[in-house]
């Protein structure tokens, strides 16, 4: 179609031609290396929110949970040349958490994409981790506080009752 496009254009049109193939190209180099940046502003325009109300909440060791928009609250561990983050449990929205010596249990709704939707928001599945903080394992999903308590004592790990809401700190 390009092709066409420069064919058909005059002799004396030859600057047109070759800004036609330059931008070409760029489009597809842009194509090729902006694919995640292009996703990135898409999402954000989608989602329109608000940057303002993100946060981080530092945990033990590498772990915080980010607050990344009111769509997305995940569990993540830095990376250690500060480059990032990874998610430590993927298509999963943070509600809760607790620290407990070198572990943090953490309760959430699990999710089909990277952005909770509002049904699944409303559902009343929840699920829970334990993430090992020296040993980078994580333990789970449990379907039930009862089942992660088990899987507690199994391990040694007293949990603690008192947990802290991650959507406290949205004001």
């Amino acid at each position: 179609m390009i092709y066409l496009l420069i064919n058909k254009l005059k002799p004396s049109g030859q600057k047109v031609k070759k800004a036609i193939i330059v931008l070409c190209v760029l489009i597809i180099i842009c194509g090729l290396i902006g694919c995640e940046e292009i996703k990135a502003l898409l999402h954000e325009e989608f989602l329109k929110t608000d940057a303002s109300n993100d946060w981080t909440i530092d945990l033990i060791g590498d772990y915080q949970i980010w607050r990344i928009n009111e769509r997305s609250i995940i569990l993540c561990r830095k990376h250690t040349d500060d480059s990032g983050a990874t998610d430590v449990i993927e298509n999963f929205f943070v509600t809760r958490y607790c620290l407990i010596d070198s572990y943090i249990c953490v309760e959430g709704i699990p999710t089909k994409a990277d952005f909770i939707t509002e049904e699944e928001k409303e559902t009343s599945i929840v699920v829970y981790y334990i993430v090992d903080t020296e040993k980078n394992s994580i333990e789970g999903p449990f379907r039930s506080f009862q089942e992660m308590q088990d899987r507690c004592g199994y391990m040694d790990v007293p949990v603690i009752e008192t947990w802290k809401k991650a959507e406290q700190l949205d004001k």
